[in-house]
This record gives C-alpha cells, structure tokens and sequence, in this order.
C-alpha cells in the first residue's frame, strides 16, 4: 500500500483529495485505500449500483451489493426485493422467495414486488400463491405486464387442473381487447 503524499501545486488531476487536519493527503484512485470506499451508501445509491451492475451482466457483484446494503439496513425493501430479483435470475428460487416475501412485508402496496412474488411462486408450481400476487399487483397498479402474468399463470396452472382453461382462454382474450 502506498503512502499518501502531501497535496502541492494545483496539479491534483485522476486523484481524489480529502481534508485531514491542517493540510490535504492525496490517494491515486486504484490505492487499495480509496477514500470514497469509506462513503456510507444509502439503500437508494446501492440500489442503483447493484442494477447496473446486475444489467452489465454482473449478476455477482449485483448479488453481493444488496447483501452488504441489507447487512447496513436490515429488512431494507428495495434490496430484498432487488436481491430477490438477482437470486430469481441465478435460479436460488427457495432464497429469492424468503427476500420478495421480506421486502412484501416491510411494504406490502410494492405491485412490482407482487409481480416478482407471483413469478417465483410460478416457478415452483403454487400457482394459488401466484395468482394471489398478480391479483394484489393488479389491484395496486393495473398494467399489461400483470395481466400477462396472470394469463401465463392461468395457462400454466391449466395444464394441471383442466377446469382452468376457460379462465385462461378469457385471460387471454382480455389481454388483446385492451
């Protein structure tokens, strides 16, 4: 590790500076002590990070943002529902539908966490749970996407009970006359 070095002249360019007693300390930016690693992050700042990261392709770090803004704010809902959202991804239904159910509770009026939830319960066959999700999305904020959701749902649970087909035919239907 490098030691920090006095701040002199003007010349201060690709390093970051902070004031420490009298004078300034200057730490070139790839130091393994980096000043803004110091920064608390709010859960909206992290939430930003661990999307773009998670839209880059970077499912890990994506992963591992939400874990360490949950360990700073326990029972955050934006991050267990984001962190639900990455394990979803990863296939770790099991832990992604502990995190969607958490962030629910914290703030049950979320239509995306619902739609979320109602996913995951798609993907392990409880289509009672999915339906019950899309219903509350869709009475929090009615859109296509919910409607979808809920067709694909119904499609799906048809296959298992035949007594659903006609919901999921006039699901369907639903969704073209809009």
């Amino acid at each position: 590790m490098r030691t920090p070095t006095p701040l002199r002249g003007a010349k201060a360019t690709k390093q970051s500076s902070f004031p420490c007693g009298y004078g300034l300390l200057r730490f070139a930016r790839n130091d393994a002590y980096n000043v803004l690693d110091m920064i608390q992050h709010t859960p909206e700042d992290t939430v930003r990070r661990a999307t773009a990261a998670f839209n880059a392709g970077r499912a890990d770090e994506a992963r591992q943002l939400c874990e360490e803004g949950l360990i700073r704010q326990p029972g955050e809902p934006m991050l267990g529902h984001l962190l639900a959202a990455v394990l979803f991804s990863k296939g770790e239904i099991q832990s992604a539908r502990g995190h969607v159910e958490t962030s629910l509770a914290r703030r049950p009026d979320n239509a995306a966490a619902h739609l979320l939830a109602a996913r995951i319960a798609r993907a392990v066959g409880d289509f009672d749970g999915a339906l019950s999700h899309l219903d509350q999305a869709i009475a929090i904020a009615p859109q296509r996407e919910a409607f979808l959701e809920k067709a694909r749902t119904l499609d799906q649970a048809s296959l298992h009970d035949p007594a659903l087909r006609p919901q999921a035919r006039q699901a369907w239907r639903a969704i073209l006359d809009v």
